[in-house]
Formats: structure tokens, sequence, C-alpha cells
């Protein structure tokens, strides 16, 4: 259960969508994929991709003005350009927001599961070589991320 939450209250009449990246590579193979390892979107993430843009198409009608915010990697980002692309829009008219990245795994980037599980049993194992060497870092969208505060 979640006891930290963190309120959200928009302007009169405005709308917000969020949608993630579609399906990866890492995905499928079930790795954990944070900053490090990005991996290319699979043919059924494409799919995804043009499901959102599809959806945001009917909800939002071609070349909405709207003010489009991606996570900086390029899992995220090629599938806004593909969301864009569909609006008629030009693919590159949105801005990167480095909070909206997914958390940073460490040396778990790119592990699967039963890996990272080893990795954690070795570096907590006293006189280990890698014992106080792990660890995952995790990153959090803060309040302080304001609707207007970017611009598009």
């Amino acid at each position: 259960m979640c006891r930290n939450r963190m309120g959200l209250s928009l302007k009169p009449g405005l709308t917000l969508y969020f949608a993630r990246h579609g399906q990866t590579e890492a995905n499928v193979q079930k790795r954990f994929q944070g900053w490090a390892r990005d991996t290319a979107l699979t043919p059924l993430g494409l799919t995804q991709a043009a499901d959102v843009a599809a959806i945001l198409k009917r909800e939002l009608g071609e070349a909405p003005s709207i003010t489009m915010v991606a996570s900086p990697l390029p899992r995220a980002r090629t599938t806004m350009e593909m969301v864009r692309s569909a609006l008629n829009l030009s693919p590159e008219g949105y801005t990167t927001d480095d909070r909206l990245k997914e958390i940073n795994l460490g040396r778990w980037d790119g592990l699967t599961d039963s890996e990272a599980r080893e990795q954690a049993r070795r570096c907590s194992t006293p006189g280990s070589p890698t014992s106080g060497m792990c660890g995952c870092q995790a990153v959090r969208i803060t309040p302080t991320w304001r609707l207007g505060s970017v611009s598009g």
C-alpha cells in the first residue's frame, strides 16, 4: 500500500494524458531496464505505440495544439515520435524531462530476476569482492514539477 501520495491538481479544463512506451526487447527477455541499457521496441511495442497514437487522435483530432513531454530514453522518444507523427505533428516537437526516466537500477540494469538475486547474494556476503559496491538509486518525480514549467 502506498502511504506517500503526491496530490496533483489541474486547472479547470486542463486534461493530462500519460502513456507508457511500447514493449521492448528487455521486456520480452524479462530483464530489468533502467537508464543504461535501453533496448529497442519490439514489433508488438511498435503496434502499442500506434494504438496510443490512434487513441489520442480520436480524443484530440488532427494536429492538436498540445504540449508533449517524454522521458529522454530512446524507447520513450521512439513512442512519442510515432504518436506525434500519427497526429500530423512534427516528430521532434516535444520536450524531454529527466524526471520521467525509469529508476536508475545501477548494477541490476539488464539483469534477469535470478541474476539480480545472485548479485544481491554475493553483495551481502561479508568479504566478497563486490561487498559494499551494490545497490540501486531510486529517482522520483518530485512535486516541484508543475504544470506550466515545461515548454513545448
